[in-house]
């Protein structure tokens, strides 16, 4: 007969062994690595490269202290060694979460210190429970916990609201801006909380906090990896260089400076690039797309869309790799890029658009 609880307790074991090793190696990988493994082009910020290793290293140590408590210093007092356990993960794996979170966020720079107070009547908790000896505080800690993820959470989805609202009014190129893989990493750390503590028997709780954690990790990764660092110029107001006193016909000016130019055409250009260019500043340019129904977004890629279909009958045979060649002459670093804009703006893949433009 098969002893199929061991066989269980060494799969968990590997598995639970396996996510802190590639976890350690992603920390290491992060913080020495100084190229980029993705792409060449892409130069992620420093801090959020820094806040991910500490990120990966609490991963790490919880999933050290867990055993080394409960199978050598404190093996005989399970009330003391859970609740050590679980604060000494909310001291760590908890904020340094927080952070990198706030941090992938560009559009300003959100405070970390309150993560520290929301977090310090953790310790007094813990400090009674031990000192009372309260089987309940596992308990109390768990449920202040929940109660501080749902308040982050739905601030974390309002903050995701003002970046993606600021993404959009200051950038033309945003493939490697993605606000949906914010949304996917905290759904997955979650999803990490849940199973840990969830009440269900068996092992399923555990191996889904494994999985998940490999998950997590992997994102991360790739998250630090793909994430631009932005212009911080954006959050300085530039110099008004019209004439005091005039009325300026920003209209005629984009017109002139932009788009009869071809402005719109160069790569990754930004709303304060853009107001230099044609002699106002960020603020006033802002407005005048405010006004107009419109994001920067949506105007610089209109212009890119038109000129791409301008080119479109020097393609050849509408093949993918002129096609590839078009969108980049069109502003376009990214075909995927080009694709998402084309379909949104013109109500169809660009692929329909192609075969129906050349069987006219």
């Amino acid at each position: 007969m098969y002893d199929h609880s061991g066989l269980q307790d060494i799969l968990y074991m590997m598995l639970y062994s396996g996510a802190a090793l590639y976890a350690l190696i992603a920390c290491i990988y992060i913080l020495l690595r100084r190229s980029n493994a993705f792409s060449d082009s892409i130069d992620p910020p420093a801090n959020l490269r820094r806040w991910a290793a500490a990120f990966l290293a609490s991963i790490v140590l919880s999933h050290i202290w867990w055993p080394l408590l409960g199978t050598v210093v404190l093996r005989d007092n399970m009330l003391v060694r859970t609740i050590l356990a679980l604060m000494l993960d909310r001291l760590t794996f908890v904020p340094f979460m927080a952070i990198l979170l706030l941090r992938i966020l560009q559009d300003r720079k959100r405070p970390v210190w309150p993560v520290a107070i929301v977090l310090a009547p953790l310790v007094v908790i813990a400090t009674l429970g031990i000192i009372h000896k309260d089987f309940d505080s596992e308990l109390y800690i768990e449920y202040y916990t929940r109660i501080c993820g749902i308040v982050f959470v739905l601030y974390y989805v309002f903050a995701l609201w003002q970046y993606n609202r600021w993404l959009r009014d200051n950038y033309a190129d945003l493939q490697h801006k993605e606000v949906w893989k914010s949304f996917i990493l905290i759904s997955l750390v979650t999803g990490v909380f849940i199973a840990y503590t969830s009440r269900f028997g068996g092992m399923t709780p555990e191996y889904v906090a494994q999985i998940n954690t490999i998950i997590i990790v992997s994102f991360v990764i790739c998250r630090v990896e793909t994430l631009q660092t932005l212009d911080p110029g954006l959050q300085e107001e530039a110099v008004d260089v019209s004439p005091k006193g005039s009325r300026i016909d920003i209209g005629l000016l984009l017109e002139q400076y932009c788009e009869s130019s071809g402005l719109y055409l160069q790569h990754d250009i930004t709303l304060s690039q853009l107001a230099q260019a044609i002699g106002t500043n960020r603020t006033y340019l802002s407005q005048y797309f405010a006004q107009k129904g419109i994001t920067y977004n949506s105007y610089i890629n209109s212009l890119r869309i038109k000129h791409f279909i301008a080119l479109f009958p020097k393609a050849d045979a509408g093949s993918r790799a002129s096609l590839q060649e078009l969108a980049w002459q069109s502003g376009y670093r990214s075909y995927s890029t080009f694709s998402a804009n084309f379909k949104a703006m013109c109500g169809i893949n660009v692929s329909t658009w192609v075969r129906t433009a050349a069987n006219k």
